[in-house]
């Protein structure tokens, strides 16, 4: 949310000719301090959400693995030894990114909403009220 504002001070500085404004190389770097910021906390957020789903992954095999050792002896004669091993490999792997996937979404949906709300009280205060009075409303009427 903040690279929309970087490029509304950078067509600030362009536009206006004042000696308060910052020089455009100053805003042109602070603005590409600001993407590789982003691609940093990126890297972050894409490297912790492997590191969830792998752990959700392994529990997951654990508590199936753990599963079928105390089935009784019967169950190994009616159950196929493939359909066990797709339990213990590819079912869980499916059901662990699924579920790290899902988080890290809404995570970063929350994120980005809140983000955007305190990008527009920064901007326009009265307009984020507005709005904020608005929204509720339209959920209503829908």
């Amino acid at each position: 949310m903040c690279v929309p504002y970087g490029m509304g001070k950078v067509i600030d500085v362009v536009t206006t000719s004042s000696a308060t404004a910052m020089s455009l190389p100053t805003v042109v770097t602070l603005l590409g301090g600001l993407f590789a910021a982003g691609s940093i906390a990126n890297i972050i957020r894409v490297d912790t959400s492997n590191m969830i789903g792998e752990g959700i992954t392994n529990g997951l095999r654990q508590d199936t693995y753990a599963s079928i050792l105390r089935q009784e002896l019967g169950f190994f004669d009616s159950s196929r030894t493939g359909e066990l091993l797709n339990r213990l490999s590819a079912d869980t792997t499916l059901i662990g990114k699924v579920l790290s996937d899902n988080v890290a979404g809404g995570l970063r949906s929350f994120g980005q909403a809140l983000g955007s709300i305190t990008m527009i009280f920064v901007t326009c205060p009265q307009l984020a009220v507005i709005m904020l009075s608005v929204v509720p409303l339209l959920h209503l009427v829908q």
